[in-house]
């Protein structure tokens, strides 16, 4: 179970609009945090403190890791989710 404590739960300190980037991307795959992280890294945003400027400039890559990880139905679901995401309120 330690696998799944260091992939599955929210680092400390998130937040709460990259809190809500995480709960998402955790609906798709086990790994929401590593995803997280490497394609943000990518995006040169820090997944720590994600807005909605930042998160649609990670969203390719975030979905790209995705469906790399799980599927292209997957990686689908989780664009259409963060672009809501990123587009509300």
């Amino acid at each position: 179970m330690a696998l799944t404590r260091l992939t599955g739960n929210a680092p400390a300190g998130l937040s709460p609009f990259s809190r809500e980037v995480f709960d998402v991307v955790a609906k798709y795959t086990m790994f929401p945090w590593p995803i997280m992280t490497a394609q943000c890294k990518r995006g040169n945003a820090d997944p720590m403190q994600l807005d909605r400027a930042s998160l649609t400039k990670v969203l390719p890559f975030i979905v790209e890791g995705v469906g790399s990880f799980t599927s292209p139905a997957k990686a689908q679901q989780v664009q259409a989710d963060l672009t809501r995401l990123a587009h509300s309120r």
